[in-house]
């Protein structure tokens, strides 16, 4: 289950990603190194436009922002990714969250918030 408090991604770092012109190099979203493109590459994700893509085609009006955000989180999962799952989770909603304000919030996630205070 994603959980945004358990992002390790750096302020700046996210804040550079959020701001930053659209890359296509995988490598750019905060999370994906080496190992998690390769695995992604597998699975037909080839840059960030189809990453972000796919995310965006998860969305569905039925669904709220957290059921969203476990969907695509546990996608990840199941493509293989080990690490950083969080971070790419976050990272990638943050994205798109900039040119479609009501996609992601993570005020959505009171409960996470309210367990790590």
């Amino acid at each position: 289950m994603f959980k945004p408090s358990k992002s390790t991604v750096k302020d700046e770092t996210l804040v550079d990603f959020l701001y930053s012109d659209w890359q296509a190099d995988l490598e750019c979203v905060p999370g994906i190194g080496p190992a998690n493109k390769e695995i992604l590459k597998d699975h037909g994700i080839e840059n960030t436009y189809q990453l972000l893509g796919y995310f965006l085609q998860m969305k569905t009006e039925e669904r709220d922002v957290v059921e969203h955000c476990n969907i695509f989180f546990e996608w990840l999962k199941e493509c293989g990714v080990k690490n950083n799952r969080h971070n790419i989770t976050k990272s990638v909603a943050e994205k798109l969250s900039v040119s479609f304000p009501q996609l992601y919030a993570e005020s959505y996630f009171e409960n996470d918030m309210e367990m790590n205070c």
